[in-house]
């Protein structure tokens, strides 16, 4: 029995939408996009705060020659011809905020050509710094027309950080198997893991770290190792202070899982904090429990971010 709930192309029968019967009338749309250009990449696109006119005016032409073109890279979308075309940027804390506003007589909604417009111009941006690393579309979506049945918005994933103290790492004597597979992981979940650095048991390395990747819009920064209650356990001593506020109960959901890992007696730290828009995890050195924590955060870090 065919489910009546399923649009007809999910059962293979492609078609366009038949716009002749409506009439045609003044439609609008409007979309933005963020894109999140890194410190050491600025100067290839800013200029005193605002984008270079090179980059901008290159950015504009391709946005408004995609618009126009939407039905050429999408399939099945109908053709039309625009009336109006605007695409305006706007810079702040080393983001660019893209949003473009099209009008036009015709029978069909205008949101694709919109979001498609904004898209184009942000990929275009991200192209002048393609040889840097952290550059993202953090977002893009549709402002106007409101009244839609469904909201389309596409979000990257949360960027990933993983930095692991250990000297005995550092110093060659070991291998990082709890760091190589929390980066594994998140990346398989579809997150962005650009960050990764191995550092000594040194307050103020680890701050400075920390900083860095703040500054650089990390947004889930998980911490592996020192973590224990000896001297060189410095991680959460040296991290908590900076804490806006601490997540008690992502804390309890990674002790629940680290009493399983070492047979119901911890003797490791665990420590859950926001500092800023972004979340600090900082967990033992130790595979078994990043494995138990990945399972854990993975499915669930997304949800801290709607808050």
């Amino acid at each position: 029995m065919n489910n009546p709930l399923k649009p007809e192309w999910a059962n293979g029968r492609l078609h366009m939408e038949d716009v002749s019967a409506k009439p045609s009338s003044l439609h609008q749309a409007r979309a933005v996009a963020r894109v999140f250009i890194p410190e050491e990449a600025r100067y290839a696109v800013f200029r005193e705060g605002q984008l270079k006119d090179d980059v901008r005016v290159t950015a504009k032409i391709a946005a408004i020659q995609a618009a126009k073109n939407t039905h050429d890279l999408i399939p099945l979308h109908p053709k039309g011809e625009l009336n109006y075309v605007e695409i305006d940027f706007n810079v702040l804390d080393g983001r660019v905020l893209i949003e473009a506003a099209v009008k036009a007589v015709t029978r069909q909604s205008l949101a694709m050509e919109a979001l498609t417009a904004v898209n184009v111009a942000a990929l275009t941006i991200v192209d002048f710094c393609r040889e840097f690393k952290g550059v993202a579309i953090q977002e893009s979506r549709i402002l106007f027309p409101e009244n839609r049945d469904t909201d389309i918005k596409i979000t990257t994933h949360v960027m990933v950080g993983v930095l692991v103290i250990s000297e005995r790492i550092l110093a060659g004597l070991g291998d990082d198997n709890a760091g190589r597979l929390l980066q594994e992981g998140f990346r398989s979940h579809g997150f962005t893991v650009n960050h990764y650095s191995v550092i000594a048991n040194d307050p103020d390395k680890l701050a400075e770290k920390v900083q860095a990747w703040l500054e650089q819009d990390v947004e889930l920064i998980i911490t592996l190792g020192g973590n224990g209650v000896g001297r060189k356990d410095i991680t959460i001593n040296t991290l908590e202070p900076f804490f806006d506020f601490r997540l008690e109960g992502v804390e309890q959901s990674l002790l629940n899982r680290a009493q399983i890992v070492y047979d119901g007696f911890v003797t490791q730290r665990i420590a859950v904090g926001k500092i800023g828009k972004s979340f600090i995890v900082s967990l033992p050195l130790d595979e078994p429990l990043a494995r138990e924590a990945l399972a854990l955060l993975a499915p669930n870090i997304n949800a801290l971010f709607e808050i």
